[in-house]
């Protein structure tokens, strides 16, 4: 059988019934994000790298912020670019609880998921983002597999749908996703955000991007980069990137050619020794570093050193040999030693 490629949206990230999920701490800039790439997948402009194919329309169902709040924040997000492009543009599809008589309909419910279906069926959406998991379900203990269970149904009939589905998600104590680990099963992307730890407090977010899952992307694609949400000309909010992040294989190799040990390189970056020690190997094998002298003394085979516990004639003799006697006439002093 012959399929067809899916259709690219925002290649490399989406393409047509790609399944997605970005998770956070609170106050790390989700929303933004996930509003940025909603609009720039509408009105195919760049963000952050990432370049629409064409316009496409996106549902954006939010659980959590108030309207007014949702509002501000998109046309912030689209002053600078209603004052750029010249193309036309698809609809952006705004959808938020506080203009819905009996609120959003919690989607891993029969009920809530149909609203949902019935709302693609009618605005015919691209792209859906889902903001966030935690609001728009209602799971009695995260933690439990088969709380995942509806929505991963829902995600899958998605799929078959050929839309693409962008999931906002939080992030627990750990720093990792809340919830069963489940959700990466059927996912093709997830991404990570973290708030930089050092940034200035000038007004701006800034945030690290790791992708810590990619089934489609090349490895060049999931190279870790900061972004900023900062103000543009237009007095909006635009999304920027900042150089790329040197991958960390190239950074160990770095800190090799410095002459760091294994050791001390695995418990700064945070890896195992293993993977330190085989990327050391691989630059002895090319001859760009040499191989490490060992420091500890090497034992002389053949020096003896005597046993104390031997008769005086017997000075010379190690354990099991006797000095200046055949091999097959070794005597084995061996239980002799208490």
């Amino acid at each position: 059988m012959k399929f067809e490629t899916p259709t690219p949206i925002m290649p490399p990230l989406f393409n047509a019934g790609t399944q997605a999920m970005l998770y956070g701490n609170a106050g790390a800039g989700k929303t933004y994000l996930m509003q940025a790439m909603g609009i720039a997948t509408a009105y195919k402009v760049p963000l952050l790298g990432w370049q629409p194919e064409a316009p496409s329309p996106v549902l954006y169902v939010d659980g959590e912020m108030q309207l007014v709040e949702m509002q501000n924040r998109s046309r912030a997000l689209l002053r600078g670019i209603l004052e750029t492009i010249d193309h036309i543009w698809e609809p952006f599809h705004l959808v938020t609880a506080d203009l819905q008589p009996h609120g959003i309909g919690k989607l891993d419910s029969p009920a809530g998921a149909q609203a949902l279906f019935d709302l693609v069926d009618r605005l015919k959406p691209r792209l859906v983002i889902l903001d966030n998991l935690s609001c728009l379900t209602s799971p009695e203990d995260d933690n439990s597999s088969a709380s995942w269970n509806a929505v991963q149904e829902l995600l899958l009939a998605m799929r078959r749908r050929h839309i693409a589905v962008l999931v906002g998600h939080h992030s627990g104590k750990s720093g990792q996703q809340r919830g069963t680990s489940r959700k990466a099963d059927i996912l093709d992307v997830i991404l990570r955000l973290s708030p930089i730890a050092n940034a200035e407090n000038d007004g701006r977010t800034r945030v690290l991007i790791e992708f810590e899952k990619g089934r489609a992307l090349k490895a060049e694609d999931k190279v870790p980069f900061e972004a900023c949400l900062e103000p543009d000309q237009w007095g909006g909010l635009t999304w920027t990137r900042a150089e790329r992040a040197i991958p960390q294989g190239d950074r160990i190799r770095q800190m090799l050619l410095d002459g760091m040990s294994p050791g001390d390189i695995a418990a700064e970056v945070g890896t195992a020794r293993s993977f330190v020690y085989r990327l050391q190997g691989e630059l002895i094998e090319t001859g760009v570093i040499q191989p490490r002298k060992s420091s500890r003394k090497q034992r002389n085979p053949a020096a003896r050193v005597p046993c104390p516990l031997l008769r005086e004639g017997d000075k010379g003799t190690t354990h099991g040999a006797s000095e200046g006697r055949d091999k097959g006439q070794r005597r084995d002093i061996r239980g002799q030693i208490p």
